[in-house]
């Protein structure tokens, strides 16, 4: 998890998953390659923005586990 100015953060799992505030993403960038893309401009968002399995994972102690079980619930 990182902080940043006005209150805003990101937490982001090792397996890319991630949540943010509301506008914590304009600080973190993914790079795919030799480049860098501002995740709330770039397709990562729609597949790796998912707040429900970073709480999950936050609850259970284990990422894999709660990917599993959101991936068995969607």
């Amino acid at each position: 998890m990182v902080g940043f100015k006005d209150d805003e953060s990101v937490a982001i799992m090792p397996q890319g998953y991630y949540a943010a505030s509301p506008n914590g993403e304009q600080y973190t960038n993914v790079r795919i390659g030799n480049r860098a893309y501002g995740i709330e401009s770039y397709k990562y968002k729609t597949f790796y923005h998912r707040p429900d399995i970073v709480k999950l994972a936050w609850q259970l102690g284990d990422a894999e586990r709660a990917i599993a079980q959101a991936n068995q619930a969607n």
